[in-house]
């Protein structure tokens, strides 16, 4: 089966409605058992890191030790009111309060500019990309 990355609020459908997995969700990352939560908020702290990262490395090494097939953005993703508006995000940050989690004054994400050829699906709010195709 596909698995898919999104730190996005609709990544919660997915297993539903696609018959898909997803590597993270905001729905599934409740703590209610330590074994249970903390390697999900591994994958999700490594998934926020390498979608907002400007090190092309990162993002590779996401996909290859998630097995990522898809990921899944918002066209928001990369404004500065997303990360407060996505409910995983804000998850996320309570366990690391210091770490910036999301789009920041630095260097541009290399997500934010995806290679054409990566482009699977696109509409009014969102992307998916084709993590094998991510090239650059």
């Amino acid at each position: 089966t596909s698995r898919i990355a999104s730190l996005s609020d609709e990544a919660n459908n997915l297993p539903t409605f696609c018959r898909r997995s997803v590597t993270v969700g905001a729905e599934c990352a409740v703590p209610f058992h330590p074994a249970f939560y903390l390697p999900l908020r591994e994958r999700g702290l490594q998934l926020a890191r390498a979608q907002y990262s400007s090190d092309r490395d990162v993002v590779r090494k996401c996909v290859r030790d998630q097995q990522i097939d898809f990921w899944l953005l918002d066209r928001k993703a990369f404004s500065r009111k997303y990360a407060r508006s996505s409910r995983l995000l804000r998850q996320l940050r309570l366990s690391v309060p210091r770490e910036v989690l999301g789009a920041s004054s630095g260097a541009e994400p290399v997500l934010a500019r995806t290679p054409a050829g990566s482009i699977v699906y696109q509409d009014a709010k969102f992307i998916v990309l084709d993590a094998g195709r991510l090239t650059w």
